[in-house]
């Protein structure tokens, strides 16, 4: 009988460990971590991981069985200083987020609770017990680095070889040598890093911006003439044409979806996105509603005061909700209950409707998401809703200066954000009727974009062809200059599919105990 169960037990640590904990720690991370799921279901060919942490309804019709905490109590896309903050020390790092530094402590004071909730259930106890084979967690870095300790405490004093510890989030700027007791590696999002003395640099791949990658790959798909740079998990830009090849593919895509949903081609289409969350169609449906209906009653007859307006009829709305949502619901009663000036269509994001959409419309008005990054891929002028209190507001001018992730990419307000009390209808109505007389907006817009999107998704280093020249890896089709991109959860995937098969292995891992365990002195053994 002992016989029998040692060979039980080496048949089943000869397999690979299929247990990973996920923790999203914001609403918008239940998208990405959906994705991720996705994409490792794809990278190994495993179809039965076991997930153990807390997420979203995305995260849970990928496989995540229990969540141990609802998300929606985490603050989502809101305030914290990341810029204007020195890093050298250990000490600076922690003094951004200490419980006396009153700027950053709303951020602090919610995820505090949310770490409450969790000790009270022994979640990090029960990450220890399932023996993950990889842990991820998403967004939220104090939260993220205050989970990642508890964890720590488990491991350090047990016999369990740690798992690689996974982070996704926007920056990886801030990280030093002291985070690697934290993270062992982080999928960073926005393309800034930080020179550190000694050349340090904080083990990390730079994923990008899903939505513009989503957008790109789409409006090529769709284009008998560019469908063969698409390939599974890459896509083929080109280098010295791109906003031109581009526009090619989104001029076909707007003209088929005007056909579809009977828009005249000289018709003005405003596109607009209240938000994927109840509380963001709570804070920009009403204003941008007001706001697009004393844009039409200026600018369109019989309202207007100019001779030459174009009747009502020639003015459209597109407004784009996600598809099965909490919030499609929200948005039909709304419109339901307080109508829409002028003509409208709803689209979601079913089969990228949302996407062809913003390719067919003019000017457009979004909550702040990548829904944004998908409009600067579509060339589409649009205007960025957040909701934040004042004084948030005061420090985030002064600290940061930009919220959103491509405008952070740009460093420049390419894309205007209205942030709190500038989101107000009558400067939502301004800058619609500033950007419709003056058609050049658009073509403005698209040159100052255009080597930025390319800068919002991850270049990869290696050539689909045979021709490459030197370092920038050039692929060339029919002539033309091309380099490959590559999609944002299939690089996150696959480096934390090859660290689940290290650490079973047991390959290039090895067990480092921390620095208090090594310090601490020899027990008496009398």
């Amino acid at each position: 009988k002992m016989l029998s169960n040692t060979v039980i037990g080496r048949r089943c640590f000869s397999e690979i460990n299929k247990r990973i904990v996920l923790m999203a720690n914001s609403n918008s991370s239940d998208v990405a971590g959906a994705r991720f799921m996705k994409a490792l279901r794809t990278v190994s060919g495993v179809k039965d991981f076991d997930y153990f942490g807390y997420g979203g309804k995305r995260m849970s019709k990928e496989g995540l069985h229990d969540s141990e905490v609802d998300i929606d109590h985490f603050s989502d896309k809101t305030f914290y200083t990341w810029r204007k903050t020195k890093q050298i020390t250990k000490l600076q790092s922690e003094t951004r987020f200490h419980s006396l530094n009153w700027i950053n402590i709303h951020y602090k004071r919610n995820a505090d609770g949310v770490l409450t909730l969790l000790d009270k259930s022994e979640f990090f106890k029960k990450v220890y017990r399932h023996r993950p084979s990889a842990i991820i967690s998403l967004d939220n870095e104090y939260f993220s680095i205050e989970a990642m300790k508890r964890i720590n405490k488990f491991y350090d004093h047990g016999s369990v070889p740690k798992p690689a510890k996974h982070y996704y989030n926007r920056f990886v700027r801030d990280f030093r040598q002291w985070h690697e007791e934290y993270f062992d590696y982080m999928h960073y999002t926005i393309p800034m890093r930080t020179a550190v003395p000694g050349g340090y640099f904080f083990p990390a791949q730079y994923v990008g911006q899903h939505g513009v990658y989503d957008a790109l790959r789409h409006l090529m798909a769709q284009d008998p003439e560019k469908k063969h740079l698409v390939s599974d998990h890459t896509i083929s830009l080109s280098n010295r044409h791109f906003a031109g090849d581009i526009d090619a593919s989104i001029q076909k895509a707007r003209r088929a979806f005007r056909e579809k949903h009977s828009i005249g081609e000289y018709d003005t289409v405003i596109f607009v996105s209240p938000g994927n969350e109840k509380n963001e169609v709570q804070f920009s449906f009403e204003s941008t509603r007001r706001g697009v209906e004393e844009f039409l009653l200026k600018f369109s007859a019989p309202t207007s005061l100019s001779p030459v307006a174009k009747p009502l009829e020639n003015f459209h709305t597109v407004i784009s909700v996600e598809h099965g949502s909490e919030t499609e619901q929200q948005v039909k009663d709304l419109l339901s209950e307080r109508g829409w000036h002028g003509k409208y269509t709803v689209v979601t994001d079913h089969n990228n409707e949302y996407i062809d959409a913003m390719a067919a419309s003019d000017i457009g008005v979004a909550y702040d998401g990548q829904i944004v990054g998908m409009a600067a891929a579509c060339h589409l002028p649009m205007m960025i809703l957040l909701d934040m209190r004042m004084h948030h507001q005061w420090y985030h001018d002064l600290y940061n200066r930009w919220f959103n992730n491509m405008v952070t990419i740009a460093d420049k307000d390419i894309y205007p954000e209205l942030i709190g009390g500038q989101a107000w209808f009558g400067k939502i109505c301004d800058t619609l009727g500033e950007w419709y007389v003056h058609p050049g907006t658009r073509f403005d817009m698209i040159r100052s974009w255009e080597y930025f999107v390319k800068d919002a998704v991850h270049k990869v280093d290696f050539s689909i062809e045979d021709t490459v020249f030197g370092e920038n890896q050039v692929v060339v089709h029919d002539g033309k200059e091309y380099s490959q991109y590559a999609d944002t959860f299939h690089l996150m995937a696959t480096k934390v599919w090859a660290d689940i098969q290290k650490y079973e292995t047991q390959v290039g891992l090895k067990f480092k105990p921390s620095a208090r365990i090594l310090h601490k002195p020899a027990p008496n053994l009398y």
